[in-house]
């Protein structure tokens, strides 16, 4: 919005957007137009013929821009869940005030539409149950997200505890035991190098290759 040197400001016109519905255009006296979503709008209280001054327009358009934030946060959310770590980083990608982000991210987080306990929950049972990932695995996937530590340890104690490591071990070297049944040197190399990229230690895959007569070739 351009600026005027007028201190204050008077409202000529208020009209609903034909394309933009829930929003408003302001008109004032020195030609210059910004539009409002509803919500700021009717916080505002503005009216035709109304004068502002130029604090209370800054204030309407901090107002204004945190809103769009939260909008913008609310969209993102409803696609699927997010950390805070990632919202943040999507919102700052649009160019927004970070810290309007950060504002906006914690009143967000205090009203339960954000909760990194729960996120971490979720993707590291989808991770462990679906695609049967080690601990190493979910750590490198995980990390972007920047979990508190510990909230992140204690997810994963429980969730490996619901799905123990040793039983999703055993079923990715039976599934793979399927199409290659030999058990020969080259074999049980090519074994081992795929539970360490599925994020495995030695010491949780060592005993159920013993078991599984992996280590007897």
């Amino acid at each position: 919005m351009k600026k005027s040197l007028k201190k204050k400001l008077k409202i000529v016109s208020i009209s609903p957007q034909k394309r933009r519905k829930g929003r408003y255009t302001v008109h004032l006296d020195t030609g210059d137009v910004f539009g409002l979503s509803e919500d700021v709008f009717i916080s505002s209280k503005l009216g035709v013929g109304q004068t502002i001054t130029r604090s209370e327009l800054k204030a309407i358009e901090i107002k204004e821009g945190a809103a769009s934030i939260k909008n913008s946060a609310l969209r993102l959310l409803s696609y699927r869940m997010r950390s805070k770590a990632e919202l943040s980083q999507r919102l700052i990608q649009k160019k927004y005030s970070s810290n309007q982000v950060i504002s906006v991210i914690a009143e967000l987080e205090k009203k339960g539409y954000i909760n990194d306990r729960e996120f971490s929950a979720v993707f590291i049972r989808d991770r462990v149950k679906n695609k049967k990932l080690g601990p190493n695995a979910v750590r490198n996937e995980i990390m972007s997200h920047q979990i508190p530590p510990e909230i992140l340890e204690e997810n994963m104690e429980n969730i490996y505890h619901e799905f123990p490591q040793e039983k999703l071990i055993l079923s990715i070297i039976e599934k793979r035991s399927k199409i290659q049944k030999e058990k020969n040197i080259k074999e049980r190399k090519k074994l081992i190098d795929h539970l360490k990229r599925k994020g495995y230690h030695w010491s949780s895959m060592q005993p159920i290759l013993a078991e599984t007569g992996w280590l007897d070739s």
